[in-house]
């Protein structure tokens, strides 16, 4: 890459010379007629994210007593240059398109029971509501020796919420915390909180996303398309599986799986 200068800078080129994905990227300065310098950025993975070093550095002062001075004041000059420019990626970066969306499949449900909570909250309080909501589903289950199940009937134990309704005009969200069990019906013990629920095979749109939860409208949006382009008659009551685990996972790579019955 090169430019040329006016008043304010002057003539110079950049050549990238090595490069480590995700690491370290180093390329030359060459400022015509006023030196050379080596520039680097290092990236380090951290738990918010990735620190970036920025560096430069030059020794093509050679005899000239004023560019030796003018090393010395180098981090005095470039220095405020230097933090606006990491202050503008860290603003780029933060501002980039992290979540994914997989492409909208047609899937079968197979007949299942799960236990559910029925609950009511506003946006900002869903993740602290189904929270408390699983723990007191996990708290019945244990209790009475009940083993849950995931969507497909697996051996493992994946979270989902059945959404009534889109709530983000009012701001209120009607659903149901659920987790699907292997005990069939006549075998949950009443419970004035907690209800059970047996529901017939069924034919589902999923899509699976992978992003932060307040990003997760982009799934639901991409099965809606999917649906009205192929003519497919959908509900509105989505279901959203919860795969990921947001305690050891960052918000990137957790996954959501939106499940739409079809023919409601």
């Amino acid at each position: 890459y090169s430019w040329k200068g006016n008043s304010s800078v002057g003539s110079g080129s950049m050549e990238i010379t090595k490069s480590d994905e995700n690491k370290r990227v180093e390329f030359d300065l060459n400022f015509e007629g006023q030196g050379k310098a080596f520039v680097f950025f290092n990236l380090e993975k951290s738990d918010s994210g990735t620190n970036v070093t920025w560096s430069m550095t030059t020794s093509d002062a050679g005899w000239n007593p004023f560019k030796r001075w003018i090393l010395l004041f180098m981090d005095k000059f470039l220095g405020g240059d230097f933090e606006n420019g990491l202050k503008s990626l860290d603003e780029v970066t933060a501002n980039m398109k992290t979540e994914k969306v997989s492409e909208v499949t047609q899937v079968q449900v197979e007949e299942c029971t799960y236990l559910y909570i029925n609950d009511t909250c506003g946006s900002n309080e869903i993740s602290s509501h189904l929270g408390k909501d699983y723990g007191a589903l996990m708290m019945f289950a244990q209790k009475n020796k009940i083993v849950f199940l995931d969507d497909n009937n697996a051996p493992t134990h994946h979270p989902f919420a059945i959404y009534f309704g889109d709530g983000s005009a009012s701001g209120k969200w009607i659903f149901q915390a659920c987790a699907m069990t292997s005990a069939p019906l006549n075998k949950i013990p009443v419970d004035k909180m907690i209800k059970s629920m047996h529901k017939k095979s069924s034919s589902f749109l999923m899509a699976k996303y992978w992003g932060s939860y307040d990003k997760i409208k982009v799934a639901h949006e991409a099965i809606h398309d999917y649906a009205a382009k192929n003519k497919i008659e959908i509900g509105n009551a989505p279901w959203e599986v919860y795969v990921g685990d947001p305690s050891i996972q960052k918000p990137a790579d957790l996954e959501t799986d939106v499940y739409y019955e079809i023919g409601l």
